[in-house]
């Protein structure tokens, strides 16, 4: 792990997380990881340089042990802990995932209403632009090409990331099986059958798509696709 000081910025590499995914009670991360630090804010990214979580460290923010969380298919979902006792006695969790759009909705309260998360969002956009004009002449080269990955990294680049994995898979992914909030979501989506037998009048996540099974040809391809995306 390194740590530098640029400008108004605390910047730490790679960062060494929880190897194993757990239960509790206060944010966890896992594996290696970037992060950059402001007055207001804590950003951190993966080693592609590409932002995984934001989170509050003024008096400001919400509650201290909630974040944001951006997603491979390019979604923001907020971390509420709403009281611990009220979620872990309702849910089993000790946090509520909130989605910026209303499928999958759990709960009635929407973090991304709330003018602190959308000030949050846009300290990303402030940081990007900032890192862009600050000169970092006579840092390490290893901070140079961080910082490189990270404003390479921006809403259009990570847009269009999102994208080539909805390609692969053949549509965005509406729901996950329950038992993925285990590894706070954490997985990588591989689809072998497209629309549901039952067509629930209730659901709001369904497709409309009559039921078909993948082809091996295809799930196989899916497969390779995949490995090479995350390469």
């Amino acid at each position: 792990m390194e740590s530098y000081r640029l400008q108004d910025f605390n910047i730490t590499l790679n960062k060494k997380g929880a190897d194993r995914y757990t239960k509790a009670s206060y944010p966890v991360r896992y594996g290696k990881f970037c992060e950059i630090k402001s007055t207001d804010y804590l950003f951190q990214f993966n080693l592609a340089g590409e932002i995984k979580y934001i989170q509050g460290v003024n008096q400001n923010w919400p509650h201290p042990a909630e974040w944001l969380k951006r997603t491979d298919a390019n979604d923001w979902v907020f971390y509420s802990s709403a009281g611990y006792h009220r979620i872990f006695d309702l849910l089993g969790e000790y946090y509520l995932p909130c989605l910026p759009y209303s499928s999958n909705s759990i709960w009635v309260y929407n973090p991304f209403n709330e003018p602190m998360i959308q000030k949050a969002l846009k300290a990303w956009d402030h940081l990007l632009a900032a890192l862009r004009t600050t000169d970092s002449t006579g840092f390490p080269e290893n901070i140079k090409n961080f910082l490189r990955l990270v404003t390479r990294h921006d809403h259009i680049v990570l847009h269009r990331k999102s994208e080539k994995l909805h390609e692969i898979i053949g549509s965005p992914v509406s729901v996950l099986p329950p038992d993925a909030r285990h590894v706070d979501y954490e997985v990588i989506p591989l689809i072998i059958a497209d629309g549901c037998l039952y067509h629930c009048g209730f659901c709001c996540i369904k497709t409309g798509q009559r039921y078909r099974a993948r082809s091996e040809r295809d799930i196989l391809l899916q497969i390779r696709q995949l490995i090479n995306r995350w390469r």
